[in-house]
């Protein structure tokens, strides 16, 4: 297993800010550094999130999400898991207001569910049955992720060091969740009445619980 050095770690984050900041794209750590493997990837991506919050235009964190969910997409940046990243407050769009996409170039849509938690969570829950219990409230959201490598596709572990293409979100009034089947429901993404994209809720890792 590789192991990185803070200095190593540092650059590494500062290079994928920078280029956020001067609207670059991110550079490909899987080509410059072939061994480093998805814990390499976090430590970056950790490192990242800690500049991002105390540099010029300081970002707040408001929650996480998951990526690469299915393994269609997993397989596609050659890794058998799913992703984490964080989402800044900067990143909230109301669903009442308009998204410019020459805000976001190359923008991809994502339908979610979005939970919100009554205490914050630090260490892995031992099963999955004492989730309901810690969720406070269950919104649609819609994901606006950017991929940010220009035309160089990135693998799983630039992917992770970048923050798992997080770039903002939109979210709609919670529902009551508790009076729902959430591993049932049918996500689907309309414009104008034309349906874009359907899924069902449950296929996302199997299991909304999981």
């Amino acid at each position: 297993m590789p192991s990185l050095t803070e200095n190593e770690i540092t650059q590494a984050a500062a290079q994928f800010l920078n280029a956020r900041l001067s609207s670059q794209p991110y550079p490909r750590i899987s080509d410059s550094h072939p061994e480093w493997d998805m814990a390499c990837a976090y430590q970056i991506q950790r490192a990242y999130v800690a500049l991002s919050t105390t540099a010029p235009r300081a970002a707040v964190v408001a929650g996480y999400k998951a990526a690469l969910t299915t393994p269609a997409t997993q397989k596609s940046m050659g890794i058998d898991a799913p992703v984490v990243g964080v989402l800044y407050a900067h990143g909230l769009h109301h669903a009442t207001k308009a998204v410019a996409l020459h805000d976001i170039p190359k923008l991809l849509l994502e339908t979610e569910l979005g939970f919100s938690l009554k205490i914050p969570v630090s260490s892995a829950i031992a099963d999955a049955s004492q989730l309901p219990a810690l969720i406070d409230s269950c919104q649609p959201m819609v994901e606006l992720s950017q991929l940010g490598f220009g035309d160089a596709p990135p693998r799983g572990v630039d992917l992770v060091a970048a923050n798992s293409a997080s770039r903002g979100y939109i979210r709609v009034p919670a529902c009551d969740w508790r009076t729902l089947d959430l591993n049932g429901l049918q996500v689907t993404l309309k414009r104008d009445g034309e349906l874009l994209h359907g899924i069902a809720s449950g296929s996302v890792m199997e299991d909304q619980w999981q």
